[in-house]
């Protein structure tokens, strides 16, 4: 799977900051916002092209920090897997 850098650079944009980690997870790449922060999932999905899914995984619930929030893109032929 290869997406251009230019969908990442606006997916910083909506977050505001730099601090965004790409990393990958079985048939995705996952991205993860600050400390698991939550983003606009919407707008989220917005900034990548159709034939990508991105999902929204709430990874934990931590008592000390709150919830953790971690991102997924997908192509839609894995969607069933």
């Amino acid at each position: 799977m290869k997406i251009d850098y230019k969908y990442f650079k606006k997916a910083k944009k909506l977050y505001g900051s730099s601090d965004i980690q790409i990393g990958i997870w079985k048939e995705s790449i996952s991205i993860r916002f600050g400390y698991w922060r939550q983003v606009d999932l919407e707008k989220l999905k917005n900034i990548f092209p159709d034939h990508l899914e991105v999902t929204e995984q709430l990874v934990d619930d931590d008592s000390d920090c709150g919830p953790l929030y971690e991102y997924y893109i997908n192509y839609e032929m894995f969607k069933n897997k």
